[in-house]
C-alpha cells in the first residue's frame, strides 16, 4: 500500500503546472468584486463553489507548505476576508513572470482571478490535530495556474 502511495506521489510530481490544471471557463465575471457578495454566494452554493472571474485588492499574504494565500483583509481570519489560494505548482511560474515571490509582489495591488470561490472549513486545535477546539469557515478562490491571475494596476 505504501509503495502504491509513493508511486502515485511520484507520478503527480511529474506533471507540470499546465498539465495539472484544466482550462477554466468562468460562469460570471465580476468587476470590482464585492467580497461580501463572494462570501454570500460561496456559502449559498456550499459544498459546491461559484466559478467566476473576480477583481480583488490584495492587502496581505501568507505562505504555508500547501499554498500561498493572497488575502483581501490584513487578518486572514476576518470573516470579511477572501483568500486566493495558489497551489505550490504555480509558485515557480510566478517567480519567473514577476521576478519576485507572489506573496511579495501582489500585496497592495489589484488583481483579476479566474477561479472557483468555495467555502472551506478551518479546524483549530492547539496541537493541529483532533480533537479540534473549534471550527470556522473561510472563503477561498483556488488557483492552479499562474495564467489565472493577472495584475490590473500597480497600486490600487
Amino acid at each position: 500500500m505504501k509503495l502504491k502511495i509513493i508511486c502515485l506521489l511520484l507520478l503527480l510530481s511529474c506533471f507540470s503546472e499546465q498539465a495539472f490544471a484544466k482550462d477554466f471557463e468562468p460562469d460570471r465575471i465580476y468587476e470590482d468584486t464585492n467580497v461580501m457578495e463572494i462570501i454570500r454566494q460561496a456559502a449559498e452554493a456550499a459544498p459546491d463553489g461559484v466559478k467566476g472571474e473576480y477583481t480583488l485588492k490584495i492587502k496581505a499574504a501568507g505562505k504555508s507548505q500547501n499554498a500561498l494565500y493572497l488575502n483581501t483583509e490584513i487578518d486572514y481570519r476576518d470573516p470579511r476576508n477572501v483568500s486566493v489560494a495558489i497551489h505550490p505548482r504555480a509558485f515557480k511560474a510566478f517567480r519567473k513572470k514577476y521576478g519576485k515571490e507572489a506573496q511579495d509582489f501582489f500585496v497592495g495591488k489589484k488583481i483579476k482571478i479566474q477561479g472557483e470561490a468555495r467555502r472551506v472549513i478551518i479546524k483549530v486545535s492547539p496541537e493541529g490535530k483532533p480533537p479540534y477546539k473549534y471550527y470556522y469557515f473561510q472563503t477561498h478562490i483556488h488557483v492552479f495556474k499562474s495564467s489565472h491571475i493577472s495584475l490590473i494596476d500597480e497600486q490600487a
